[in-house]
């Protein structure tokens, strides 16, 4: 509760120095209704628990906690195809009310989303440094990567900020 309670303070103060967050736009809204109503109305995909078991073997194999170029390069391509197979997975579960099936393939969307952002970061990032660690850059590397690394979806790219 403590956490909770600190955690709501720190956003009342943020909002109050920075602003509130913009409106949703109606692209915004549109997305998100494309999003629920591309599982809502696939009934004949994949089933989304075996690419949800893709992903995990996939990450667990090629991003785990030591890494190395090759493996993480191999990963990247798995990543690109269970992002396909996620595309034509299907919902079998269509209740209105508490569809915990539902709940999970939009939890899969955004798994994927994650899981690929951090596989292009970590591959993106030559060094090693707190917990990313590569056998093929076993050293940290303050000359070239004392910075952020910021992961841009829209473009799948990288871009370092040293603010």
């Amino acid at each position: 509760m403590v956490f909770g309670r600190a955690a709501g303070l720190h956003l009342q103060e943020s909002i109050a120095e920075q602003g509130a967050l913009r409106d949703a736009s109606e692209s915004d809204v549109e997305a998100s209704l494309d999003r629920l109503n591309r599982w809502n109305n696939n009934r004949n995909g994949e089933d989304p628990v075996a690419i949800r078991k893709a992903l995990q073997e996939c990450m667990q194999h090629n991003f785990s906690v030591f890494r190395e170029g090759d493996a993480m390069a191999k990963g990247l391509e798995q990543l690109k195809v269970i992002r396909e197979r996620l595309k034509n997975a299907r919902l079998d579960d269509t209740s209105s009310e508490f569809n915990t099936q539902r709940v999970e393939c939009l939890e899969l969307d955004n798994l994927m989303e994650t899981a690929y952002a951090t596989a292009v970061s970590a591959n993106f990032r030559t060094e090693s440094r707190g917990a990313h660690s590569r056998f093929d850059f076993p050293d940290r590397d303050d000359e070239n990567w004392l910075c952020h690394s910021l992961y841009l979806p829209e473009s799948e790219s990288m871009t370092r900020r040293s603010e």
